[in-house]
Formats: structure tokens, sequence, C-alpha cells
């Protein structure tokens, strides 16, 4: 299962004026552990992805992972 979040700051909350972007990509393989809870949170669009720097210690970017 592949995933992908798109960042910016205006996904943030509250929204951060910036001019960063990024995008984070994942993949989950079925190495036979357990991950049923985060694998609803991922398909269900409940998790995202946070860049926090020195400048914007609580985020300057963010994206939900889809």
């Amino acid at each position: 299962m592949n995933f992908v979040a798109h960042l910016s700051g205006n996904q943030e909350v509250p929204a951060v004026e910036t001019n960063a972007t990024g995008e984070a990509f994942s993949q989950l393989s079925k190495d036979g552990m357990e991950l049923s809870a985060l694998v609803n949170k991922l398909m269900g669009g409940n998790a995202y992805v946070n860049v926090h720097t020195v400048a914007t210690s609580l985020g300057e970017i963010r994206g939900q992972i889809k």
C-alpha cells in the first residue's frame, strides 16, 4: 500500500504563511506485523505529516496522508 502527503503551510493548524512545500511518500509492506489500527487511520485519511523547523517550532508545513 502506498500513501502520499502534499505539505504546505496552509494545512497547519492554525495556518502558517510560508513558501515551503513538500511531499512525503510512504509504503507499507506485508511483513507479518499487526498494523491494522495504523492502516485504518491511513486508509481513512486520519493521519498526517507535520514538519517542524527552528523558525516555526509548532509546525512549518503539514499534509494529510492519502
